[in-house]
């Protein structure tokens, strides 16, 4: 899994580290893309980023907490 995150402050950077530290997630912060180089999602990811959300808020889906409960869910 891939997660790019551009922490604004030091305190964003704290709260991150802190919260991948403990969640044992190699992560490195990048820079900050330039307005010209910022990703437009298409029509397609929007939908995708709707539908995730969608999921995410519905109570009677089941949630994972780790990506080894999702793959052990798989399996069964």
């Amino acid at each position: 899994m891939c997660l790019l995150v551009y922490p604004k402050t030091q305190s964003q950077i704290n709260i991150l580290t802190s919260l991948f530290k403990e969640m044992n997630i190699d992560f490195e912060y990048g820079r900050q893309p330039k307005e010209e180089e910022s990703y437009i999602p298409n029509k397609l990811t929007l939908q995708a980023m709707k539908e995730a959300e969608a999921m995410a808020k519905d109570k009677n889906k089941k949630k994972y907490a780790t990506v080894d409960e999702l793959m052990e869910s798989l399996k069964n």
